[in-house]
């Protein structure tokens, strides 16, 4: 069986990566470099892809793909076809019939063009295929190529598809309607949404920095408490987009068309941040410092959210104490804290629950697996028959005694930093209430609420705090017999059942 020949052009990021999968499997892989850089080259060199010229490519290789910037498309396509058209005359044409397919992140209507550059040379056919995703990498990962031909290309298709077989995964667009073009659309849509939120992110980051570095961290630290899967992005995005900024220039300006006029001009606004971030990377400029800044101050607060709460040893006699003081997110040293843990015999403490400081948990309480309690400043004092559910987790970061009354439930994956807590409070699922709030009693935090106010606060009795809005209204107090025996039979349920399947932990005194 001979050996497949494909051109591939060019030899960037993702034209090399493929070039190496398609080398690797077994192909022959040919790429033009006249006028490319030594980075360039060197890739190439790396992927086992053989240098030539565009008129051998032309006469040898069965597939071509067209790898490039936008703004080169359409160019390329054009001088495929004259070196093709060259070689017909010379007496020297490939035998087969050779598919052109394009690649590159251009809208329907400039895919259409190109294909109408081929549409008088039948030995050349055309697919619009769409790369989705980041180049292919030795671990296995691999970009989905989306192919969509004529509608009575099918079998054009199918072939295309049997390149899987070499290492590429791809997916065919075919059925009612489908045709060149929706490739295409399929990248424009993908695209607008995934690059232009790198590129919203990014823009919204220099106009807080503009406006003073410290709008910048209180940026950074409000998406941490509100919106952390925002976030993630900026440390996780943004780098990668800086070295590839130059491309989607050309991408937004695409998906600017593919929209149209009115909602399109998003794009032609991140077309030109894309092309602030190009320059600046050219010349250094203060906004590549300020994203680079930015970009480490977020990756700080990611990290310190994913470590426990509380303090690690950075040596013999100091620890690192991570999280947000009222000054927002910070990382102290201090001197290590010593556990002092009071637990009273009738409580139920799981012997998987995360204890530090100096914490006292009274008569009845009941604290389930995956729980954190941390006393970094001061003491922790827990009265008597509490819940305190997996995953929750209650810090006390000032020097005073954090007192908590009786009978309070903090529900499953709640957070608690509020220094005084009065009797029979729910703090519901997910939900968080700062150190600058203090508790009365008979309250109810609501799942997903965020209590945070910037200056201290008593939350009066039967306040009922609820909805993405944290909105609040004041209960009656009716029904509050019937709830507190409801907690008093949830607690002897569980005083029976959890030692039935979890080790128990003693404190130093009990």
């Amino acid at each position: 069986m001979a050996t497949l020949v494909i051109g591939i052009v060019a030899a960037g990021a993702m034209g090399s990566a493929v070039a190496r999968r398609l080398h690797d499997s077994g192909c022959t892989v040919l790429t033009d470099l006249a006028g490319r850089s030594e980075d360039t080259r060197r890739r190439a060199r790396e992927a086992g892809m053989e240098a030539t010229t565009l008129e051998d490519i032309a006469s040898r290789a069965k597939w071509v793909l067209s790898i490039l910037p936008p703004r080169d498309a359409r160019s390329f396509a054009e001088k495929f076809l004259a070196a093709y058209t060259s070689i017909q005359k010379t007496g020297a044409p490939n035998s087969d019939k050779i598919v052109f397919v394009d690649c590159n992140a251009v809208n329907p209507v400039s895919v259409k063009g190109i294909a109408s550059i081929f549409a008088h040379t039948p030995q050349i056919q055309f697919i619009d295929a769409a790369i989705i995703g980041g180049p292919p990498n030795p671990d296995g990962y691999n970009p989905t190529f989306y192919a969509s031909a004529q509608s009575d290309d099918g079998k054009l298709l199918d072939e295309f598809a049997s390149l899987a077989q070499y290492g590429l995964k791809i997916s065919l667009l075919q059925g009612q309607g489908a045709g060149i073009g929706d490739a295409s659309a399929l990248k424009m849509s993908y695209a607008g949404i995934s690059k232009g939120f790198t590129g919203l992110l990014t823009t919204m980051i220099l106009a807080a920095h503009s406006s003073s570095p410290a709008t910048a961290k209180a940026l950074i630290r409000e998406l941490n408490a509100s919106q952390p899967v925002v976030l993630k992005g900026i440390p996780t995005r943004i780098p990668s987009m800086i070295p590839k900024a130059y491309r989607w220039v050309g991408e937004m300006e695409e998906i600017a068309a593919f929209v149209g006029e009115g909602e399109g001009d998003i794009y032609h606004g991140l077309a030109q941040l894309y092309q602030r971030v190009e320059k600046a990377v050219g010349s250094g400029s203060e906004d590549l410092q300020i994203l680079n800044e930015v970009i480490e101050d977020a990756k700080q607060v990611l990290d310190a959210m994913k470590r426990p709460i509380g303090a690690w040893r950075c040596s013999r006699k100091l620890l690192l104490v991570v999280g947000p003081d009222e000054h927002g997110t910070t990382l102290t040293l201090m001197a290590p804290i010593r556990d002092k843990f009071t637990i009273h015999s009738k409580a139920v403490v799981c012997q998987d629950v995360d204890l530090k400081g100096d914490i006292t948990i009274g008569a009845g309480t009941i604290v389930h697996p995956k729980a954190t309690i941390f006393a970094i400043g001061g003491p922790i004092v827990i009265g008597m028959n509490c819940i305190i559910e997996e995953s929750a987790i209650i810090v006390n970061r000032r020097k005073q005694v954090m007192r908590i009354g009786d009978d309070n439930l903090f529900e499953i994956g709640c957070r608690v930093e509020c220094p005084s807590t009065g009797n029979y409070n729910t703090v519901s699922t997910r939900a968080r209430v700062h150190h600058t709030v203090r508790l009365s009693s008979y309250c109810v935090i609501g799942a997903g609420c965020l209590v945070a106010p910037s200056e201290d606060e008593i939350i009066d009795d039967y306040t009922t705090i609820y909805g993405p809005d944290a909105q609040r209204r004041v209960w009656s107090g009716r029904g509050k017999v019937q709830e507190a025996d409801l907690r008093k039979k949830h607690v002897e349920y569980l005083r029976d059942t959890l030692p039935k399947f979890n080790r128990l932990r003693r404190g130093d005194a009990t």
